[in-house]
């Protein structure tokens, strides 16, 4: 539990739970991981694709405005709207 406190600003009931949550079910952080490390690396591609044109907050609404997606659905959007600021 103590790996959770010590990267996360959450409480230590929301700590306890997570870690909890991470030991009985394992995959369910390692989803949360290949997530993190996939959007990073679009928004990666896109800050050198795009460079100036490059906006955060339109690669965050690209990512969250269709809500749980599998991450090959995902970077579809992502790339469509990339593709788009592009042109």
């Amino acid at each position: 539990m103590r790996s959770v406190s010590n990267y996360t600003a959450m409480d230590g009931e929301d700590n306890q739970y997570r870690g909890g949550s991470f030991i009985t079910w394992p995959a369910q952080a390692l989803s949360y991981k290949m997530g993190q490390i996939k959007i990073l690396e679009l928004r990666a591609r896109a800050q050198r694709e795009l460079g100036a044109k490059f906006d955060v907050r339109a690669f965050h609404n690209a990512v969250l405005d269709s809500g749980s997606l599998p991450l090959e659905s995902g970077r579809m959007i992502v790339a469509a709207r990339q593709a788009a600021l592009a042109s």
